[in-house]
């Protein structure tokens, strides 16, 4: 079964659409994206645990929160000076806004 739904999603794009997880935004300039976060089951509890996990000492340093594929958070940080980080650059280009 699982060689059959592999070998679907390989040669299919839709099939793969709807088996493959992608990233998904879960925090950005701010806000959190509620709807995000309750299809991939995680709460702000759990996003400022990883933040302050990655060093950031106040909410307001962060442009983004992503979960990956794996579950697990990717930070992105505003850098001084930077505060419009492209989130349509090619970079991001496969996580669900």
């Amino acid at each position: 079964m699982q060689y059959i739904i592999t070998k679907l999603s390989v040669h299919s794009s839709l099939v793969s659409k709807y088996i493959k997880a992608s990233p998904s935004l879960l925090f950005h300039n701010g806000e959190f994206h509620y709807k995000n976060m309750k299809k991939e089951r995680i709460v702000e509890t759990e996003i400022k645990q990883a933040i302050r996990s990655n060093g950031s000492g106040d909410m307001s340093d962060v442009k983004a929160v992503i979960i990956e594929t794996d579950g697990s958070l990717s930070i992105i940080n505003k850098k001084s000076g930077e505060e419009n980080i492209d989130l349509d650059s090619p970079l991001f280009s496969e996580v669900k806004k």
